[in-house]
């Protein structure tokens, strides 16, 4: 069953509709601008239906569109005539709830933003239900370090790993390393007590190269997790250096070893310099 394609459009009477639970946007927020609403679909009519699903022979659940159906059944309740149905676009009984709520969340984004309130409980709720970040952020089209932003603090980072934050690390790089191994939030905690354990806490790039290790969903252990991500961030360092001072040492050192052969045969040779060098300055690991 298909959101996209199983799907009628047609009249109901207001009385026939309850808001979903699937629906995102939470009632205090869904009156904001309602008298604007109200105005303007007076005014010039409904201009986009709203999204139901049928979940009896006369009953259906409102998932999409909570700011119109509250404007057009105030207008009803007002004696504005015409106003005692509105235009559904219906969806079938049976329908998916989580891809309604999925549809809830993006039909609020892109139309008018959710409140950070209901974005964050919203998001909250896909990521329990549907496992991985990386997931949810397909779901709703945008990428994971968005989505990550998006999660509510107090739900989803424990009491155990929030002692760490404002101290080792910031609250967001909490969140986002407990979404990117959800649902294992101990796996998060070790991979933190991990990178304070080596002093790489207040290192950026150690921290960004171990959150993209979890989001791939590698299964190494926290503390090889970190030794990886370690590595990752010194090869970036490494580069960095060499694009300047030390190229022209190294090309130096390599024709004074081989002399001044063929480029292949020196390419080699200032490989083996490069080793050396890193091997000195970081030890062999």
């Amino acid at each position: 069953m298909s959101l996209a394609t199983d799907y009628i459009f047609t009249k109901i009477p207001l009385d026939q509709i309850t808001i979903s639970e699937a629906n995102v946007r939470s009632e205090v927020y869904a009156k904001v601008g309602l008298n604007e609403l109200k105005a303007s679909i007076r005014e010039l009519g409904l201009l986009e239906p709203v999204v139901v699903v049928q979940v009896g022979g006369n009953s259906y659940e409102l998932i999409i569109g909570q700011r119109r159906f509250r404007a057009i059944s105030e207008l009803n309740r007002e004696g504005v005539k015409g106003f005692d149905t509105i235009e559904a676009k219906v969806l079938p009984r049976g329908t998916d709830i989580i891809e309604a709520r999925i549809a809830s969340i993006s039909e609020n984004i892109v139309q008018r933003p959710l409140m950070a309130e209901d974005r964050e409980k919203g998001t909250t709720f896909l990521l329990k239900i549907l496992g991985k970040v990386n997931v949810v952020a397909r779901k709703l089209g945008y990428n994971v370090q968005t989505v990550s932003a998006w999660l509510d603090y107090e739900e989803i980072v424990p009491k155990s790993i929030r002692r760490y934050v404002d101290v080792d690390i910031s609250r967001e790089y909490a969140k986002q390393i407990v979404a990117a191994n959800w649902p294992d939030v101990k796996k998060a905690e070790a991979m933190i007590k991990e990178l304070i354990k080596r002093g790489y806490a207040k290192n950026a790039l150690i921290r960004q190269k171990l959150l993209m290790i979890a989001r791939k969903g590698e299964r190494l252990s926290s503390e090889m997790a970190v030794r990886k991500a370690a590595r990752k961030a010194r090869e970036v360092s490494i580069r960095f250096i060499l694009s300047g001072y030390y190229a022209s040492y190294i090309k130096r050192a390599s024709e004074e070893r081989l002399g001044r052969s063929n480029k292949p045969a020196i390419n080699e040779i200032a490989q083996s310099v490069v080793q050396e060098w890193i091997d000195e300055r970081y030890g062999k690991k």
